[in-house]
């Protein structure tokens, strides 16, 4: 062993270094990601609280507003009747019907109560009550006065609201003046106080504490207006609202302060109310924390079962490795053997995987395409085939790489220029219920295919020749018959006009008997070429024997028959036909029917056209009869 052996040995593996590394990495994400969570549950709890805060804000505002209302709605009805008696009774309905304020004064000009909802405050002076001297150092203030909080005559910490009396002639008259209901706002602090951690004040503008849930008597009346609090910051800002961390009265913990100035639109006050709510960081991060424990220790979990399964997978693979190692082994002997046996095969066998790339090909597949072992492995099916044969093939390929076998023949085109004809069958690889590729077997059926060519070709030839005349070509006695009976069940079908033609050659006896059964075969021909010529392909014609053809014109009117019919007589006519330097002519009889409405029996047609025919031989020959224009069908039956 060399000396740095042992330095080699104790070398960490690369996996450990990036799972450690990962391990850093994630540890370092989910820190960042916590502490941006923690900010936005803090952001979230300000928004909260201040939301809390304005909806104090609103009521707070809305019930100075009303109060305002009222107070000048009842100076101004006190300076029009002088009337203690009644004014006491209005401002006793008020005190019983109104929320939010009580004890609802009137001062005359010296201080002294004139009339009250209170009966005990009648006659009392309050001329040194600031809610009382305000006014009389501002004779003509249109302010409403919110005096600082107090301990009233009657025991209880108050705020008192008040505005000047003035009669008509701008003289002031006294005051006039309502107390705040702490029992009103109480329950409106405690609602907002939705944890036993939520501190709600509300103070006056000048810093005396009013109200504070959870109460707290000795706090009572409280300057909160000292240096470096939470309420002077935010004097010193003169913002509507801050947001402010700090230390919470109750629980001495550091948390969250929503300071907001109570503002009254259109009303002005002497001093704006403060409402103060705050929260501790503990409380409002007790969930963050829990979650962060809980998913801290997890990751913590994760971490060390990802070690465990990393040291047995590197422990695992270790064992896999040498397995490996043999199988391929094993697997190289399997393969020897089985392409040794492949190769005795009278045919090419070949595997094709899923992405269609040559896996195997034995000594007969690499023949028949020309192609060396390491040239064909890995080829795709494309580049070997070619693209028009890849094209051809390709739905087979891909419908056994679905899981159905195929099978079918292909002519392929050898690298000697030859071509062979294959019956190919690819058969799915199944695996797990998977299709990891498919198997080729190709058999080579040149012989065969040729043989069978030729089998076919003779047997189309004999049944062309069981339906078609073999000296005209023209369809025999029994094509005719089959396909006059599918036209005459279309014509009743679909209501389409039909007509039947029977022609025959006239004197064709004399034709045979004077120049032979040749020149009488010649002009046989001759006709069938000249019907051919006449006549549509959509039209039905054939030899119906010896001498006389039958002929359907399908979809065509009785004008057209009768024209299509002359024009038949005439072109026959005219024609010659050349035999052994003789010139022969030859005339026809043509006998034309028509098939009659949802008519289904050819016989019968037939038979009209027949006695037509027999009426156009009786009168001359060479010429077309209509067997409708017969005055007695009957007779020529």
């Amino acid at each position: 062993m060399t000396p740095d052996a042992p330095s080699r040995r104790f070398m960490p593996d690369p996996r450990w270094l990036a799972l450690l590394g990962a391990l850093f990495l994630l540890g370092g994400l989910f820190g960042l990601f916590r502490y941006e969570s923690m900010g936005q549950i803090e952001r979230r709890e300000q928004e909260r609280m201040l939301a809390q805060a304005r909806a104090l804000q609103f009521i707070a505002a809305n019930t100075l507003v009303t109060a305002n209302a009222i107070l000048k709605d009842q100076a101004r009805e006190w300076i029009e009747d002088m009337d203690n008696t009644a004014a006491n009774r209005r401002l006793k309905v008020l005190d019983s019907a109104l929320s939010g304020m009580r004890s609802l004064m009137i001062l005359n000009r010296d201080g002294m109560t004139q009339a009250s909802s209170r009966e005990e405050l009648i006659g009392r002076n309050f001329s040194e009550r600031p809610y009382y001297t305000f006014f009389k150092d501002s004779p003509a203030s249109d302010q409403l006065f919110v005096s600082p909080p107090f301990r009233s005559v009657l025991g209880s910490t108050v705020i008192v609201i008040s505005r000047l009396i003035i009669d008509k002639s701008g003289t002031s008259r006294g005051v006039i003046s309502a107390t705040l209901d702490p029992d009103f706002f109480t329950p409106l602090l405690k609602a907002i106080r939705a944890t036993p951690d939520v501190q709600v004040v509300m103070a006056h503008g000048e810093g005396r504490l009013f109200l504070a849930e959870p109460d707290h008597p000795e706090a009572v009346l409280m300057n909160l207006d000292e240096p470096g609090t939470v309420f002077s910051r935010h004097k010193q800002s003169g913002k509507l609202y801050d947001v402010f961390k700090g230390r919470l009265e109750n629980t001495g913990k550091q948390g969250f302060w929503v300071v907001l100035s109570i503002q009254t639109p259109g009303l002005q006050t002497s001093s704006p109310l403060i409402v103060l709510l705050g929260r501790s960081l503990e409380g409002i991060l007790t969930a963050w924390r829990q979650e962060t424990l809980i998913q801290g220790l997890g990751f913590l979990l994760i971490a060390g079962v990802a070690c465990v399964m990393l040291h047995l997978y590197l422990k695992r693979k270790r064992q896999y490795d040498q397995e490996l190692a043999e199988s391929a082994r094993v697997l190289e002997d399997n393969a020897r053997f089985i392409q040794s046996v492949t190769d005795g095969v009278p045919g090419m066998i070949g595997y094709w995987d899923k992405d269609l790339h040559c896996q195997f090909a034995n000594h007969a597949y690499l023949e028949w395409f020309g192609k060396r072992p390491e040239v064909i492995i890995g080829i795709s099916l494309k580049e070997l085939l070619g693209e028009e044969l890849y094209r051809q093939n390709e739905l087979y390929a891909y419908a056994a790489l679905w899981g159905e076998p195929q099978t079918f023949e292909r002519d392929i085109q050898k690298p000697d220029g030859s071509t062979g004809y294959t019956l190919i069958r690819y058969i799915p690889d199944w695996h797990d219920g998977e299709v990891r590729g498919f198997f080729v077997l190709i058999s080579d059926v040149t012989e065969l295919k040729q043989t069978q060519t030729k089998l076919m070709e003779l047997v189309t030839e004999l049944n062309t020749q069981a339906v078609t005349d073999v000296l005209t070509g023209l369809a025999n006695r029994r094509r005719f018959w089959e396909q006059g009976k599918l036209e005459l069940a279309r014509a009743a079908r679909y209501n389409f006009p039909l007509f039947l033609v029977m022609l025959d050659i006239d004197k064709f006896k004399s034709i045979n008997d004077g120049f032979g059964h040749a020149a009488g075969d010649m002009v046989l021909q001759n006709l069938a070429q000249t019907l051919k010529g006449v006549l549509r392909e959509t039209d039905v014609v054939g030899r119906l024997g010896g001498e006389e053809f039958g002929i359907l014109l399908v979809q065509t009117n009785e004008r057209d028959a009768r024209i299509v019919a002359e024009r038949l007589r005439q072109t026959v006519e005219k024609a010659e036909v050349g035999f052994e330097g003789l010139s022969l002519r030859y005339t026809v009889s043509l006998g034309l029917a028509a098939a009659q409405k949802n008519e289904t029996s050819l016989e019968e047609l037939v038979k009209r056209a027949d006695q037509a025919l027999y009426k156009a031989k009786e009168t001359g020959r060479n010429r077309v009869c209509y067997a409708e224009d017969m005055d007695s069908p009957g007779t020529y039956a």
